[in-house]
């Protein structure tokens, strides 16, 4: 069954650094991949941000 709405699973990359996210994010934009949540604070003192793939799975980044 295909959807293009959320279905509850997230797949994670963790980095070393918040400023990691931030250019790590940046470079997978530029790759045509759908930022959905810019990086930004997380409640842990970690920043996060989340992107949707081409083939639509999403992606944490933290």
């Amino acid at each position: 069954m295909e959807t293009d709405t959320f279905c509850g699973v997230t797949f994670a990359i963790n980095v070393d650094t918040p400023e990691q996210v931030d250019s790590t994010i940046e470079t997978i934009g530029l790759t045509g991949a759908q930022i959905l949540q810019e990086p930004g604070d997380a409640f842990w003192v970690g920043e996060i941000a989340y992107f949707a793939d081409p083939e639509n799975n999403f992606w944490e980044m933290a």
